[in-house]
């Protein structure tokens, strides 16, 4: 009885460190710098604050893009862009990530001043076939409501579909068909949650009423006026040009993996390719109103109306505009957004009241460990030495919990082996047999444990399983083994007690 509760505790302990995992950071404390506003900006400590990051973080390759006004002033590729050692340049296609986010918003802005869409109506206007997949609570989901993450979709029912393979061209609607019913977790517009569902939905809508896909969309109204002539909405065209290969940390290390799904059907909000070249190019849009060159995408108060303050985050100083975040710290307003797949990550930051815009692609990513605060950390410590002084508020390093939730399951892999080795020995040498309460017990422990592992730690990180592997590899792999390991286990062990017990009695 008493190992049996020992073992129920640990399972639950367990629960409790792999839900402090952190997920999302969207800043990192930032050391001050000499600023660069009213002068040249300093290359040489640009240079330098790259590469003390991807050292520390053990970053294989990257790009940074800087802009001034209507002018590229720093434009540079760093370290490798594949195990083959190929050089990262600023014209490498990067994975963005959920910076794709703006662009799906700027499309879907173009269609509302092109008087096409109206911000206010229901999303099923555009896309009447949804009416057949939307709950009744869904009906008053406004084309609003979703660019502002207020629909009432939860950050689990975004998180759907990332192991999808599906690159046909029929990828986002035959996803969005599979669903039987779209049930929001609240009303719309009650409040704010992140949900990549949203921008899933509007990549649909920006189909449905441009008559096109919404990749050829994307490609002839926005990248082409851009001149993101590295820009692609297929991973197949970018591997033809030179896509870097993404890596994933295990255990502190990056190791190359080339072989992730593209899920198509994500498009629209995580999965759009571009170099820091082609970034370059959309800062200088966004921070003047909506012009690059001599081409205008978009009206100044619809660049305005993106990157306005709309529904709290929730964050001290922090709204969700469309396709973009504010933030207000120290008196001073910045307009970001972060993105991550499993293996890239992207930051692009936007400091308009003094015309500057940096963006920064990695072909790396963790969501935990002490590479994350250097992944994230990297853009926000650029703006900060551009700026004099940081534009985003400090969060710190959770590098324990990292730490913490490996030896837990070391611990649980290490009293899962005594367990059975313990058993072992006492079926030889015992006479009798267990009694009953105490197989249910063991067995109910050993379910337990593997449906936390398994079910529960994903499900309160907010994503399946499926993704919580893509994401975290190197705790929900061994997570995952140890509750296979414990349900072979219960099934051998209670298979062999009953054909005991049949054989005696």
């Amino acid at each position: 009885m008493r190992r049996s509760t020992t073992w129920l505790t640990a399972a639950l302990l367990t629960g409790l460190m792999l839900l402090s995992l952190p997920m999302v950071d969207l800043a990192v404390a930032l050391r001050g710098a000499s600023p660069s506003v009213g002068g040249a900006l300093d290359t040489d400590a640009i240079d330098q604050i790259v590469a003390t990051h991807m050292r520390a973080g053990g970053i294989p390759g990257g790009q940074v893009a800087i802009v001034h006004g209507k002018q590229v002033v720093y434009l540079k590729g760093f370290g490798v862009a594949g195990p083959d050692g190929r050089a990262v340049t600023p014209q490498t296609p990067f994975i963005l990530g959920s910076t794709s986010k703006a662009f799906t918003a700027l499309a879907v802005m173009q269609l509302v001043e092109a008087g096409r869409i109206d911000l206010d109506a229901p999303a099923t206007t555009y896309i009447p076939w949804l009416r057949a997949r939307f709950a009744p609570s869904s009906a008053a989901i406004t084309v609003r409501h979703m660019l502002n993450h207020t629909s009432g979709f939860t950050y689990a029912q975004g998180m759907a579909g990332w192991d999808d393979t599906d690159t046909s061209d029929a990828a986002l609607t035959a996803a969005m068909r599979a669903y039987e019913s779209i049930q929001p977790a609240r009303a719309p517009g009650a409040a704010y949650e992140y949900s990549n569902l949203n921008y899933l939905l509007l990549g649909q809508i920006v189909a449905a009423v441009a008559g096109q896909s919404y990749e050829r969309y994307v490609q002839a109204h926005i990248f082409t006026p851009l001149e993101m002539r590295h820009a692609y909405t297929s991973a197949a065209d970018a591997q033809s040009h030179g896509l870097a290969t993404g890596y994933r940390y295990w255990f502190g290390r990056a190791y190359p993996d080339a072989g992730l799904p593209y899920p198509r059907r994500h498009l629209p909000d995580a999965f759009l390719i571009a170099s820091a070249e082609d970034m370059a190019h959309h800062l200088i849009a966004q921070l003047n109103g909506g012009q690059y060159g001599g081409t205008r995408l978009i009206s100044a108060d619809g660049i305005d109306a993106m990157q306005r303050a709309a529904v709290g985050t929730g964050a001290p100083g922090e709204s969700y505009g469309m396709g973009w975040v504010s933030t207000e710290y120290g008196g001073e307003v910045t307009v970001v957004h972060g993105g991550d797949v499993p293996q890239f990550h992207s930051d692009v930051i936007l400091w308009p009241h003094e015309g500057w815009g940096v963006a920064v692609l990695i072909n790396a990513n963790t969501m935990i460990g002490d590479a994350r605060p250097q992944i994230v950390g990297l853009a926000p410590a650029i703006m900060a030495h551009i700026a004099g002084k940081p534009l985003l508020p400090p969060i710190p390093a959770k590098r324990t919990t990292y730490v913490s939730a490996l030896a837990v399951l070391i611990v649980l892999s290490i009293m899962q082996i005594g367990r059975a080795a313990w058993w072992c020995v006492r079926r030889r040498t015992r006479t009798g047999t267990a009694r009953g309460w105490r197989l249910a017990l063991a067995l109910l422990a050993d379910i337990l444990l593997a449906a936390l592992l398994l079910v529960g730690v994903p499900w309160l990180q907010g994503m399946p399983l499926a993704a919580f592997q893509l994401f975290v590899p190197d705790i929900a792999w061994p997570a995952a083994g140890l509750a296979i390991i414990s349900l072979v286990w219960a099934g051998f062990r209670t298979i062999f007690c009953i054909d005991r017990r049949t054989r005696e009695g």
